[in-house]
């Protein structure tokens, strides 16, 4: 009888000890997942403020060379007072190409 009993109680402390190892296993898996997905999200901020900063400086350099690029044709309109290739009168025509970026302005004086 006393086998049986202490045989019982062995498996329930083999038992308990499974129990425990699976919640702790459980909870590393989860922690490492949730660390995981932190370190995901902090990645994807990072390229998003990258890709944010790149688009920024080259919207500005755009706008720099649009700037030069209008005041001087403004400048050349306002010395010239000769028609444009079509033949309109105070009408002038100017293409910008910034690498891939082609701009067409046609500006009336």
């Amino acid at each position: 009888m006393n086998d049986y009993i202490f045989l019982i109680a062995l498996g329930i402390v083999f038992c308990s000890l499974i129990a425990v190892m699976t919640i702790f296993l459980h909870c590393l898996k989860v922690k490492q997942q949730c660390n995981y997905h932190i370190a995901k999200n902090i990645r994807e901020k990072d390229y998003v403020i990258k890709k944010l900063e790149q688009t920024r400086i080259e919207k500005e350099m755009i706008e720099k060379v649009l700037k030069t690029e209008l005041s001087e044709t403004v400048k050349t309109s306002v010395t010239e007072k000769r028609m444009d290739e079509e033949g309109m009168n105070g009408c002038r025509k100017y293409e910008l190409q910034i690498d891939k970026l082609k701009i067409d302005i046609t500006y009336f004086v």
